[in-house]
């Protein structure tokens, strides 16, 4: 996806610090949609 976006003469360093930098905006989002003390949290298997 980010890659797709950016021109392809970057290297792939580049492509980390901006990787890096959007997962962070995603993370900071579902942190801000949280509910704190949630009584009943989904709870996931990633399989990863």
């Amino acid at each position: 996806m980010i890659q797709n976006a950016l021109p392809q003469t970057l290297g792939t360093e580049v492509y980390a610090e901006i990787a890096e930098e959007v997962c962070l905006d995603y993370l900071s989002f579902i942190r801000a949609k949280a509910v704190e003390n949630e009584q009943n949290p989904a709870k996931l298997k990633w399989n990863c």
